[in-house]
């Protein structure tokens, strides 16, 4: 056991029993004899015993045979092996032939002379547990391809079933939220808050695929300032259909001029395109308003376009729920992710103030109004937006191709009213403080 401590336990000096002094001897019973181990070739021929010195050995497969030699123990607990030579011997319990085996195996590599370098026991059981993780990897690395790989294919047989396909799964699209509501406030898609409030027709979508309009008119108890009294849906996406949803005071809900929603609650399905439904539920939108009863669209329609109607007495407020789509713009912005350029000037000077004839979803346009309490608004507009305002806004010649009819400068004046208090959120209250 020194010996063992002191050069560890792969390399056993050699020639230690032969150094010792040779005790009086006692017999060791069969049954408490220290078994001594061997490697013996295929051919049977010893090639490795505990502690002896390399010997010449054929090429073969070398396999574990355990040989029982029988041993005598001194009395200081010592055992020496019949026969004698250099060895190193097993410890056994002081006088009492207990076993311990605390051998270190040497064999000889196949084919090696004496003295040759040999691997112990410990280490070839190493080599083996290297061989089973290396074994195990490579075989992980092979499933591994075998189902990543789309490539490769493999016919089915009777004993391997065909491998299924793999199912790709379509990330949803990003979705964004427009929401208008009272006297002409937005929230656009990028979350700018634009302010339209003259009367007349505008663009709150215009896109190659949705396109969403809505009529704005003025109330005595706003002084004129108008909010929205009616939207129409339309555009590529409903394959010639048109939804129109107003407030209660402009009459029915149609689809392609056709009444729709006669009862509450209802539903009336598209074929092919969407649904609506008419009921008392929803979010409200505006929190200026109290709860209580509520008559609610809810419009289900392609591409997850998704529209929320509240319908009051004179106006109402919506929601607007759908992706990005190519070439976008209106009063619920171009949705580009900055909110600095959905201003009401900056959304009028790219598409235009009002709905061109050519464009209108509407039958037919308005006829604009202006209030006492506008004019008297606009002589408090600051010259720097008047200005701006002349630019915007289309001259008296192309308001014949706006209205269909002639010239009307209350276009105009509607036009100069959103340029100049557009972005002022709270006109109405500035309007009540003047006393106008």
């Amino acid at each position: 056991r020194a010996e063992h401590r002191a050069h560890g336990p792969h390399t056993p000096r050699r020639g230690v029993a032969a150094a010792m002094p040779r005790p009086p001897l006692r017999s060791v019973s069969r049954g408490s004899s220290v078994l001594s181990s061997f490697f013996t070739s295929g051919g049977g021929a010893d090639v490795w015993q505990p502690g002896f010195g390399s010997v010449a050995a054929p090429p073969g497969v070398y396999v574990y045979q355990p040989r029982a030699v029988p041993l005598y123990v001194g009395d200081d607990g010592q055992p020496v092996l019949l026969g004698g030579g250099p060895q190193v011997m097993p410890f056994v319990g002081s006088g009492h032939g207990k076993h311990v085996d605390v051998a270190t195996y040497r064999c000889v590599e196949s084919g090696s002379d004496a003295g040759s370098p040999v691997t112990s026991g410990s280490a070839i059981k190493t080599h083996i547990r290297y061989g089973l993780c290396i074994g195990s990897l490579v075989f992980l690395a092979m499933l591994a391809c075998y189902y990543s790989a789309p490539a490769i294919a493999f016919a089915p047989t009777a004993r391997q079933p065909a491998v299924a396909q793999a199912t790709v799964i379509a990330m949803p699209p990003r979705m964004g939220e427009c929401v208008v509501y009272g006297e002409g406030h937005v929230r656009s898609f990028d979350g700018a808050r634009p302010n339209f409030y003259g009367e007349g027709e505008i663009h709150f979508v215009k896109s190659d695929t949705v396109t969403v309009q809505g009529r704005l008119l003025g109330r005595a108890e706003t002084k004129g300032i108008a909010a929205t009294s009616k939207l129409v849906i339309g555009g590529p996406f409903l394959h010639g259909h048109l939804i129109d949803v107003g407030s209660l005071a402009e009459g029915s809900i149609t689809v392609d001029g056709a009444p729709v929603l006669k009862y509450f609650p209802s539903a009336h399905y598209i074929e092919g395109v969407g649904s609506l439904s008419y009921n008392g539920e929803g979010q409200l939108i505006d929190g200026a308003i109290s709860a209580g009863d509520h008559r609610v669209v809810h419009i289900s329609l392609p591409l997850g376009v998704q529209l929320t109607v509240f319908r009051w007495d004179r106006y109402i407020d919506f929601r607007i729920l759908m992706p990005p789509q190519p070439g976008q713009d209106g009063a619920c912005g171009n949705w580009d992710g900055s909110e600095r350029n959905d201003s009401t000037r900056e959304v009028m000077a790219r598409i235009g103030a009002r709905v061109p004839g050519d464009e209108l979803l509407f039958r037919h346009h308005t006829t604009v109004r202006i209030s006492q309490a506008e004019d008297s608004l606009l002589r408090l507009c600051r010259p720097e937006l008047l200005a701006e305002a002349r630019r915007v806004c289309p001259l008296e010649s192309e308001l014949v191709t706006t209205t269909g009819g002639a010239p009307n400068d209350r276009e105009l004046r509607s036009c100069y009213f959103d340029v100049c208090f557009g972005s002022d959120k709270h006109i109405l209250s500035q309007a009540e403080m003047l006393g106008l």
